[in-house]
C-alpha cells in the first residue's frame, strides 16, 4: 500500500499528463494510473517486469527518469533469485508509470499512448490471468457501468459542439473583422461585424455552457474538447464586447489630422476603453495559449487557430492605440508647445544611423496645431554652432567612438551611432545651444520622405522646375539631383526648400484613415527610415517601432550581429555599393562555446569616370576618381581573434559602443572591385538549447545579402539564404 500511494503521489506532482485540462481532474488520473499500475504489476509474472523495467529506461527524456528507469531494472534482477515479491512488483509498476506519463516522443500524441499500452499490456494480461473469477466479473461491470456513462456524456457534449460549432466559426470571424475594422479606422464596419460577433457567439456560448455538457469536461480528450471551444468562446466574446465599446467612442473623422490640425479633445474618451480592448487582447493570447493541445480534432482546433492567427497580427495595433490616445495630446502640444527637429538624411552617403544629415526643419506643435516655423541646411547649423562654439555632449561610447570626427563642428555627421536616441539627444544639445528650443527629434531618408508623398501629392519645389512625386523621389534625392546641380551650394539650396515645401504641403493636408496611413508608412518605419525620439517620457515611440533603437545585449541575450559602414571619402558613391554579409558559427550545445566567422563583401559598381566629382570624387583626398572608402564597424558580443581584408591578415580597432564589442577599419574599394573583409570570433552564448541570432541591418539604399550558417558541434542547426530589410531574430 505505502508503494502504491508513494507512486499515485509522484505521479500526481511530478508528471505533466494533461488528460482534460482540469488541474486537479489531471492529477488525480495520473495517480490513479500510477497506482493502477502498482496493482497490476504486483500481480504480473516477474517475466512482465523486465518489460516494464526496459521501457522506463528506454523511454526516460531526462537523467532524474533514466535513474527511475534504472532503480526498476536493479528491482527486477534482485528479483530473479527467491520467491516472487509484490512489492518489488508494485515499486516497478510505480517507477515505469512515472516514466510513462513523462514521456514525449516525437510526433503525434496518439504514438505515445500506443507505446504506453504496449508496454503495460504484457503485465496486465498476466494480471487478469491471475485474478478470481468473481473478480473478473465485478470488474467487467464496472468498466461497462462507467464506459456507458462516459459514452453518454460524451455524445451529448459532442452534439452540443456540433450545434455551436457553426455559430462558433463565424462568431469568431466577425470579432477578428470587427477588430480590424476597429484598427484600421473603419468604425461603420466594425459596429456591424461586432453585432453579428455578439449573436453568434451568444448562440455558441449557451450550447457549450449548458450544463448538460459538464459532465464530459472529465472525460480524456472530450475535456480538452469542451474546454476549448469554450474558452474560444468566451475570450472572442469578451473581445467583441471591448472592440464594441472602443467603436462607441472612437471618432476617426476627429481624430484626423486636417488642414494641420488635430482635435486633442477627440482623444480624451478614447483612452480607457482602448487601454480595455488592449488589455482584452493581451488576456485574450495568453488564455487561448494554455488551451493548444496536440489532441484537439479540426472541427476544434481550427477556430482557436484563427483567432490566435488574428490576434497575433491584431495585439500589436491595439496596443499602439492605447498608447497613441493616451500619449499623442501631450506630443502635440496639449500642455505646452512642443518643438520638433526634422533631420533629413540621405544613404547615398552612409552613416551608421543609415545616412548624413543635409538639411532639417522645425515644427511647432500647440494644442494640436502644427506648422513650420524654420528650415535650412546642415551648413547653416554648422555656423550657427561655430558661433556659439559648442559643446559637444553625448554618452561616453559615443565620444570614444566618434569624438575624434568633431560632431559638434560637422553637424551633418551626428548620424554616426546606429542608435537613434543617441544622435537625437546629440542633435537636440547641439541645435539647442544655438538658442533654438527641441523638444523632440525625427529623421527620415529619401524613402521615408517618398512615402509621406502619398499624402501631400507631387511636390513643386521652389525656384525650380523640380518636382518631388512618391514614386520617383528617393530616386531623385539619391541620384538625379548630383547630375542636375553642378554646383553644390545651389543644389543645397535646392533640397532645403524641397523640404519646406514638403512639409508646409503635409501638414496642410487631409489624412486618410488610420489603416491606410500604417500600411503606407508601415513598410519605412519597419526598416527605420522614419525615426522618432522625444525627451519627456513616453511609450509610443517605443511601441509604435518609430524609436530606432539598437539592440543592448539584454534585448539580444543569445547571439547577434551587425555591420555598419561610415562613407570616410565624402561622396555620395553609396548609391553604387553592394554588401553581402556571411555569418558562420559552430556552437557546443552542452557549454554554449561559440566560433564564429563574419564576412562583409563589399562590391563598388561606380563607374570611375562620367560622373560628377560631388558623387565619385573624394573631396580633395586624394583617391582615383569613383574610389569608395569606408569606415567598416561590426558590432558582436564576442572576442575577435583574428581578421582578414582581402586573404591578407590584418589589425582591426576594438571599442565598446551600446554594450556590444566593435571592431573597425577602413577599407577601399576601387570602381569594379570587390573586397571581403573577415573577423573570427569566440565566445559563450547564453542558453545555447534556445539558440537565436538577432540580426540588425543598416539602413541602406540597396538591401543587404544574408548569409547565416549556423551548426552545433555534431549536426546541422541552420543554413538559410535571407534578404532583410528591417530587424529580424532567426531561431535555429
Amino acid at each position: 500500500m505505502a508503494v502504491t500511494v508513494a507512486s499515485a503521489l509522484a505521479a500526481a506532482t511530478l508528471a505533466d499528463g494533461r488528460a482534460t485540462d482540469l488541474w486537479l481532474i489531471d492529477a488525480m488520473y495520473r495517480a490513479a494510473f500510477a497506482a493502477g499500475l502498482c496493482w497490476i504489476s504486483s500481480r504480473a509474472r516477474r517475466r512482465t517486469w523486465s518489460v516494464l523495467a526496459g521501457a522506463s529506461v528506454l523511454l526516460a527524456g531526462t537523467w532524474p527518469l533514466l535513474l527511475a528507469g534504472v532503480a526498476a531494472t536493479a528491482l527486477t534482477a534482485s528479483s530473479l533469485r527467491g520467491p516472487r515479491n509484490r512489492l518489488v512488483g508494485a515499486s516497478v509498476g510505480g517507477l515505469c508509470a512515472v516514466v510513462l506519463l513523462s514521456m514525449d516522443l516525437p510526433g503525434p500524441r496518439l504514438l505515445e499512448t500506443a507505446v504506453a499500452v504496449a508496454v503495460i499490456t504484457p503485465a496486465a494480461r498476466s494480471a487478469w490471468a491471475v485474478l478470481p473469477p468473481l473478480t473478473t466479473r465485478r470488474m467487467k461491470r464496472a468498466v461497462l457501468f462507467t464506459g456507458a456513462a462516459v459514452l453518454a456524456s460524451v455524445l451529448i457534449a459532442v452534439l452540443a459542439i456540433v450545434a455551436a460549432s457553426g455559430d462558433l466559426r463565424t462568431g469568431v470571424a466577425a470579432s477578428q473583422n470587427g477588430l480590424s475594422a476597429v484598427r484600421d479606422g473603419r468604425i461603420a464596419d466594425a459596429r456591424f461585424e461586432l453585432t453579428r460577433a455578439t449573436d453568434d457567439l451568444g448562440g455558441a456560448s449557451a450550447w457549450l455552457t449548458s450544463p448538460l455538457t459538464q459532465p464530459a469536461r472529465l472525460v480524456p480528450i472530450a475535456g480538452q474538447h469542451i474546454r476549448a471551444a469554450q474558452v474560444t468562446s468566451a475570450e472572442a466574446t469578451a473581445l467583441a464586447a471591448a472592440a464594441t465599446e472602443a467603436a462607441a467612442v472612437v471618432d476617426t473623422d476627429r481624430l484626423r489630422p486636417t488642414d494641420g490640425r488635430v482635435d486633442l479633445a477627440a482623444f480624451d474618451p478614447t483612452v480607457a476603453p482602448l487601454e480595455r480592448l488592449a488589455l482584452t487582447v493581451d488576456r485574450a493570447v495568453a488564455n487561448l495559449a494554455t488551451i493548444e493541445s496536440p489532441w484537439l480534432l479540426p472541427w476544434a482546433a481550427e477556430p482557436l487557430r484563427e483567432l490566435r492567427q488574428g490576434l497575433d497580427g491584431i495585439a500589436p495595433a491595439t496596443e499602439i492605440a492605447a498608447v497613441a490616445a493616451a500619449e499623442l495630446p501631450a506630443l502635440l502640444g496639449r500642455d505646452s508647445p512642443q518643438h520638433y527637429l526634422v533631420l533629413l538624411t540621405t544613404p547615398a552617403e552612409a552613416r551608421g544611423l543609415g545616412g548624413f544629415i543635409g538639411s532639417w526643419v522645425m515644427v511647432t506643435a500647440d494644442n494640436g496645431h502644427v506648422e513650420l516655423t524654420e528650415n535650412g541646411r546642415a551648413s547653416d547649423l554648422n555656423r550657427a554652432l561655430d558661433a556659439v562654439d559648442a559643446e559637444l555632449a553625448a554618452p561616453a561610447d559615443y565620444l570614444a567612438r566618434w569624438g575624434r570626427f568633431d560632431p559638434a563642428a560637422h553637424f551633418q555627421d551626428i548620424t554616426f551611432s546606429p542608435d537613434f536616441p543617441t544622435v537625437a539627444s546629440v542633435a537636440a544639445g547641439l541645435v539647442r545651444q544655438t538658442g533654438r528650443e527641441v523638444d523632440g527629434v525625427l529623421a527620415m531618408d529619401p524613402f521615408g520622405l517618398e512615402a509621406l508623398l502619398a499624402f501631400t501629392g507631387p511636390i513643386d519645389i521652389p525656384g525650380t522646375d523640380e518636382r518631388l512625386a512618391e514614386h520617383t523621389a528617393a530616386s531623385f534625392l539619391l541620384e538625379d539631383q548630383y547630375l542636375t546641380y553642378d554646383d553644390d551650394d545651389r543644389r543645397e539650396t535646392m533640397l532645403a526648400d524641397a523640404a519646406g515645401a514638403l512639409f508646409e504641403q503635409l501638414l496642410a493636408s487631409d489624412f486618410p484613415s488610420i489603416g491606410a496611413v500604417r500600411d503606407v508608412l508601415g513598410p519605412a518605419v519597419a526598416a527605420n527610415r522614419i525615426v522618432a525620439w522625444t525627451d519627456q517620457p513616453s511609450s509610443f515611440f517605443d511601441v509604435s517601432g518609430l524609436s530606432g533603437a539598437f539592440p543592448t545585449p539584454e534585448d539580444a541575450p543569445s547571439d547577434f550581429l551587425s555591420v555598419s559602414h561610415q562613407n570616410s571619402a565624402q561622396n555620395k558613391i553609396d548609391v553604387f555599393l553592394d554588401r553581402s554579409i556571411e555569418y558562420r558559427a559552430r556552437l557546443d550545445e552542452q557549454t554554449g562555446e561559440i566560433v564564429a566567422t563574419a564576412r562583409v563583401e563589399l562590391t563598388n559598381r561606380a563607374p570611375g569616370s562620367g560622373l560628377p566629382k560631388s558623387v565619385i570624387g573624394s573631396n580633395d583626398q586624394g583617391l582615383p576618381l569613383g574610389t569608395n572608402r569606408q569606415y567598416v564597424s561590426v558590432y558582436s558580443p564576442h572576442l575577435i581573434t583574428g581578421a582578414r581584408l582581402g586573404g591578407a591578415a590584418h589589425l582591426m580597432e576594438t571599442n565598446t559602443e551600446l554594450g556590444w564589442q566593435t571592431y573597425s577599419t577602413y577599407v577601399e574599394i576601387a570602381p569594379g572591385e570587390t573586397v571581403v573583409l573577415e573577423i573570427d570570433l569566440v565566445g559563450v552564448v547564453a542558453e545555447p538549447e534556445n539558440y537565436e541570432l538577432t540580426l540588425v541591418p543598416q539602413p541602406r539604399v540597396e538591401d543587404d545579402h544574408y548569409r547565416v550558417d549556423v551548426r552545433s558541434v555534431d549536426r546541422s542547426v541552420l543554413s538559410a539564404d535571407l534578404r532583410i530589410d528591417s530587424p529580424a531574430v532567426l531561431e535555429s
